[in-house]
């Protein structure tokens, strides 16, 4: 399954305060004009300015979105049963087997409080 966008997020490392006599560091990047931030200028011409700082890397992928496959040239079909379907299909038979578990458990139970009982009445017996 191939991720449908790929977002990289880079270390902004502009400085909003400025000291007077002290120049002004070039960073590998900055931002342009746009005020969504899609414009960026690169500066990487200098060595020291060829590495950037990675802060986030997000992939997404289209859970519900016909696929393209590159090696068929087609789409994939969509799977007709949603997310949720899927998920209660695969936890049914996990929930078959905790209510027979139950059922063995409250078996054991009963046993557990009858021989309690009866180790109380021999305690008591053998105490008088």
């Amino acid at each position: 399954m191939l991720p449908e966008t790929i977002t990289i997020d880079l270390v902004d490392e502009r400085s909003f305060f400025t000291i007077p006599g002290e120049e002004k560091k070039e960073t590998p990047f900055a931002y342009g004009w746009e005020p969504d931030g899609s414009g960026k200028i690169w500066h990487n011409k200098e060595r020291e300015n060829q590495r950037i700082a990675i802060e986030s890397v997000r992939f997404d992928y289209a859970v519900v979105k016909p696929q393209y496959d590159e090696q068929s040239h087609r789409l994939l079909p969509v799977q007709s049963d949603p997310p949720m379907e899927r998920i209660t299909d695969q936890i049914a038979p996990i929930r078959g087997i905790l209510v027979q578990m139950s059922k063995h458990l409250r078996w054991a139970m009963i046993g557990v409080v009858a021989l309690a009982i009866m180790v109380g009445i021999f305690v008591a017996k053998q105490s008088r």
